[in-house]
């Protein structure tokens, strides 16, 4: 004897053949998109640092630079600088996040830049980040600080970040890589922007 069948089985089987389809789902993402630029925005400049060559001569870096540089200034998503900080690494997101803090240079990105930095200056090498993204992740952190604490109304950071900020920046100094970095000029390496974001 056959089982008996759901009285809803058709309207299920209706609604997944017919309304489930690819063209719906395709409509269903451009509305969300639509509906949430953020969400465009966010891809775009992602895909804009998957074209990071994290091997790259530095002069070879203008043009990505550049590039991530036009994006960021319109990023509206303050999500998205500090989850590409949260925790990875990965030295082409480093140096994306960097390049859009110095774009926008916001009090919400300094603490996660700073621990970005303790991670990476715990390890001898780094954490295979090149000293250039190092570089511009340091002096990403310095104009935060010269837009907060100079031409800010009234300065966001708190006491406690900027402490916490000097003592890693101060531990970054004697991380064997950067300490070896230009080591006839020191202040064109690494250790050029260490000096100016511990001055305030």
């Amino acid at each position: 004897m056959d089982a008996p069948i759901d009285p809803y089985f058709p309207y299920v089987r209706l609604i997944l053949e017919t309304l489930i389809s690819w063209p719906v789902l395709a409509l269903a993402v451009i509305l969300l998109l639509i509906r949430n630029p953020r969400i465009l925005e966010r891809i775009a400049y992602l895909a804009a640092i998957g074209e990071v060559d994290v091997d790259a001569p530095v002069g070879e870096l203008a043009q990505t630079r550049e590039a991530l540089k036009a994006r960021a200034r319109t990023l509206q998503d303050p999500d998205l600088v500090p989850r590409m900080l949260a925790g990875g690494d990965r030295p082409e997101e480093v140096y994306g996040a960097a390049i859009a803090i110095r774009a926008k240079p916001r009090p919400e990105y300094f603490k996660p830049a700073v621990a970005c930095l303790e991670r990476l200056g715990r390890d001898p090498e780094l954490k295979g980040v090149r000293l250039n993204f190092v570089w511009t992740l340091v002096k990403a952190v310095h104009e935060v600080l010269i837009q907060d604490l100079k031409h800010a109304p009234a300065p966001q950071l708190p006491r406690a970040d900027l402490e916490y900020a000097r003592s890693v920046l101060q531990a970054l100094t004697d991380n064997p890589r950067i300490a070896s970095d230009r080591p006839e000029q020191p202040d064109k390496g690494v250790r050029g922007p260490i000096k100016w974001a511990l001055r305030w």
